[in-house]
């Protein structure tokens, strides 16, 4: 006899460790207090909004936040929708699911020099290449 998958699953943990539920944006900063860490929510705007964007919340080493959307493309190679963030890399990470999403920025780090002064900044989303509005 199969057993039924439950959220415990660990291909599920990372969605419910991560994932704060629909929320404003200034809600789901709520939910971010350290420096490089980041949260995945359905951004609601207004309370009569009939659509939701599933979006990223993150913190970055300087301390501020920014807000990302999770957009979706159709390969024709794989005959799948592949995720993938905006926000701002010219060729992003593409993720057949929302798990391997979350893995892949869990471990993952970028590494930006705003001059010889300042050094090295390391960040998981490259917030310097754009601030999305979401």
């Amino acid at each position: 006899m199969k057993e039924s998958k439950t959220i415990e699953d660990n291909s599920a943990f990372p969605m419910k460790r991560y994932y704060i539920g629909i929320v404003t944006p200034q809600t789901a900063e709520l939910f971010v207090s350290r420096n490089t860490a980041f949260r995945l929510y359905h951004s609601l705007k207004e309370i009569n909004d009939e659509k939701v964007s599933l979006c990223i919340v993150y913190k970055n080493s300087r301390g501020d936040f920014y807000h990302y959307l999770i957009k979706e493309r159709f390969d024709k190679n794989l005959h799948t929708d592949l995720l993938y963030v905006d926000c701002g890399d010219e060729v992003p990470p593409e993720f057949i699911g929302i798990e391997a999403l979350i893995k892949y920025y869990t471990v993952y780090a970028s590494l930006h020099s705003f001059s010889l002064a300042s050094g090295l900044s390391v960040d998981v989303f490259p917030w310097w290449h754009l601030i999305s509005n979401v």
